[in-house]
C-alpha cells in the first residue's frame, strides 16, 4: 500500500502539472517553485530538441495531470508490497516529452532506487521531474541517482527503451541481469461502416498527437472494403499547424518525393500523406490503410503479430481520441512493471 504522505505528494504533482497545461498558471500557487521550474525546463527542452514545441509539452502535462490522482494512485499501489531495495538502471526513451516517468515513478513506488539515465533529446525535463521528486518526498533524495553512463556491475536489475538496434545491445552488455527491454511497436486503427466523423476527428488526435511520434500513435488503417478514406480529410484542419514545423514538414517533402519517385497512388493536402500499404508502420507525416472484408481474419493477423503492436484504437479495446492518453495501469508492452519490480 502507499504510503499517505507520498501519495499527498504524488497528487500534489498532478496539480502542478495540470497548471503547466493552461495557458496562464495561477499566479500564487502553493508550489509555484516547481511550476517556475518546469515551466524553464520546457524552454530548455524546445531547445535541444525541436520536437518538443510548447504545445507537446503541454500535452504531456495534461496527460499526467489526468494520471496522477488519488483514486487512480491507490488503484496503481494497492498490490505494491514492500520489498528489499535494489538499484533499477533505468535508460529512457526520449520521442515524446517525459516518456520515461512512468517507469521512473513506478520504480520509486516499489521502494527501489532509480539509476536514472535520461535521454539526451529529454534531459532537461526528465532531470527536473527527479529533482522535484526528491524535493516533494524527502525519503526518494537517496534513491535516485542521475546518470550520463549505466554500468551492468553496479544495478540490479534494468528497465530500457530504445530502438531495435539498441535493445540487441542492451540484450548483450547487461545479459546477466533481470530487465524490461522495449523495443520498436506501433499503434493501429479499425474503422467499420459505423465510424462516424466524431470518431474520424477524435482518431486525428491518436495519429498527430506529439507529431506521430509514439509508439502509441496510430500509424495503420484498418477500413471495411468500399470505405471513403477521404472522409479523414475533413477532420483535418485543427491540425494545420503541423506545416509550420520544419522537422515535421521536411519529413512530408521527403516521403512525399519518394513516392513520387515510386510511382506510388497516395492522398494528401499538403502536410499530410495517405496511400493504401500493407505495412503497418508508416513514416511521419504519412498513414498507411488497408482494406478489409473479413474482421475476424484482421484480428487473427493482429494477435499473430501482438510482440510488434503497441495498442489498437476500435472504439471498443481503446476509445478514439485516447491513444495517447494512458492512465498508470497502461503499461508499455503490456509487461505489468510492478510485477517485474517484485520479482528482483
Amino acid at each position: 500500500m502507499i504510503n499517505e504522505k507520498i501519495l499527498t505528494q504524488i497528487v500534489s504533482l498532478g496539480e502542478i502539472f495540470e497548471q503547466l497545461a493552461q495557458e496562464n498558471p495561477e499566479n500564487g500557487h502553493q508550489h509555484a517553485k516547481y511550476i517556475e521550474q518546469l515551466q524553464a525546463a520546457s524552454i530548455q527542452a524546445k531547445i535541444k530538441n525541436a520536437w518538443f514545441t510548447p504545445k507537446e509539452i503541454k500535452r504531456s502535462f495534461k496527460s499526467w495531470a489526468r494520471a496522477l490522482n488519488e483514486t487512480k494512485l491507490r488503484e496503481f499501489c494497492q498490490n505494491i508490497q514492500a520489498k528489499p531495495s535494489k538499484k533499477v538502471a533505468l535508460i529512457c526513451a526520449g520521442n515524446i516529452p517525459m516518456v520515461g516517468f512512468h517507469d521512473l515513478l513506478s520504480i520509486l513506488l516499489c521502494g527501489h532506487h532509480a539509476y536514472l539515465k535520461p535521454s539526451s533529446d529529454d534531459t532537461p525535463l526528465m532531470t527536473t521531474l527527479a529533482t522535484i521528486l526528491a524535493d516533494l518526498v524527502p525519503a526518494w533524495k537517496e534513491k535516485i541517482t542521475i546518470v550520463e553512463r549505466v554500468k551492468s556491475t553496479e544495478v540490479d536489475a534494468l528497465i530500457a527503451t530504445g530502438s531495435d538496434n539498441t535493445a540487441r545491445y542492451f540484450e548483450y552488455y547487461f545479459k546477466a541481469l533481470p530487465k524490461i527491454i522495449r523495443k520498436n511497436r506501433t499503434s493501429l486503427a479499425i474503422l467499420t461502416e459505423e465510424t462516424t466523423d466524431d470518431d474520424l476527428k477524435a482518431l486525428a488526435e491518436d495519429i498527430f498527437a506529439y507529431y506521430g511520434l509514439g509508439c502509441r500513435n496510430v500509424s495503420k488503417l484498418f477500413v471495411p472494403v468500399g470505405f471513403d478514406v477521404q472522409r479523414l480529410f475533413a477532420i483535418m484542419p485543427d491540425y494545420a499547424y503541423l506545416d509550420e514545423h520544419h522537422k515535421y514538414m521536411n519529413n512530408y517533402t521527403y516521403n512525399k518525393a519518394l513516392y513520387l519517385l515510386n510511382q506510388e497512388k497516395f492522398l494528401e493536402n499538403g502536410f499530410f500523406l495517405l496511400l493504401e500499404n500493407d505495412r503497418m508502420h508508416s513514416p511521419i507525416s504519412a498513414l498507411f490503410y488497408e482494406e478489409y472484408s473479413d474482421r475476424s481474419a484482421v484480428d487473427k493477423r493482429l494477435a499473430e503479430m501482438a510482440d510488434s503492436i503497441q495498442c489498437i484504437v476500435d472504439g471498443k479495446q481503446i476509445a478514439f481520441g485516447q491513444a495517447q492518453q494512458p492512465s498508470l495501469l497502461d503499461f508499455a508492452d503490456n509487461i505489468d512493471t510492478r510485477e517485474f519490480l517484485a520479482t528482483i
